[in-house]
C-alpha cells in the first residue's frame, strides 16, 4: 500500500493570525479536512500546521501549510491524477525550452541579417523582413519546433508559418 502525506498550503492575515491563534487553527483544521474529503482521503494521523511569512506574498499574510499522513480511499485515481499532473508539467516544460529555443534562433537569425529582434515579429511587410522571418520559421523547424511554437515566436498564426516554410521549401 502506497503511503501519502496531504499537504494544503493557503494563506491568512498576520494579524489574525497574532490575534487569535486558537480559532485559527481550528479553521485551518476545517479547510484541510474538507480539502481531504474533497480528494477521497481520511487523515490517519494528527495535522501538523506551519504558520511562516512568506516574502512572495504581499505585506499582512503569512504562508500556512498544514501536512498530515493519510489513507486514500480511491488511492488508483490519486495516481492517475498524479500521473496526468507529471505528464501536464513535462508537456509545459518541453514548451517553455521551445519556446526559449525559438527565441535564441530568432535573435541569431536576426543578429546574422543585422535587424533587431523585435523588428522581425511586427507587421513589416518589407521584403528583407519576410526573408529574415522566413529563415527564422526554416531554422525552427529544423530545430524541432512545431508550427504553433513557431508561431508564437515569431507573433503569428501556425497557417503562416506554413505557408512561409513552403516558400522556402521546408514544409
Amino acid at each position: 500500500m502506497t503511503a501519502y502525506t496531504f499537504v494544503w498550503i493557503n494563506t491568512l492575515r498576520a494579524e489574525r493570525w497574532e490575534r487569535e491563534p486558537g480559532p485559527c487553527l481550528a479553521d485551518i483544521h476545517v479547510a484541510a479536512l474538507a480539502e481531504a474529503d474533497r480528494l477521497d482521503a481520511t487523515l490517519t494521523g494528527e495535522l501538523d500546521v506551519q504558520v511562516s511569512p512568506d516574502p512572495a506574498l504581499p505585506d499582512g499574510l503569512v504562508k500556512v501549510v498544514a501536512s498530515a499522513p493519510v489513507t486514500v480511499r480511491g488511492a488508483w485515481r490519486l495516481d492517475r491524477s498524479l500521473e496526468r499532473t507529471r505528464r501536464r508539467l513535462r508537456r509545459e516544460l518541453e514548451q517553455a525550452a521551445a519556446m526559449e529555443q525559438g527565441h535564441r534562433i530568432l535573435q541569431a537569425v536576426a543578429g546574422a541579417a543585422g535587424l533587431d529582434p523585435s523588428a522581425v515579429t511586427q507587421d513589416d511587410r518589407s521584403v528583407r523582413v519576410t526573408a529574415v522571418r522566413r529563415r527564422v520559421a526554416v531554422e525552427c523547424r529544423d530545430a524541432g519546433l512545431t508550427l504553433s511554437q513557431i508561431g508564437e515566436v515569431l507573433d503569428r498564426d501556425h497557417t503562416t508559418v506554413l505557408h512561409a516554410l513552403r516558400r522556402e521549401g521546408a514544409a
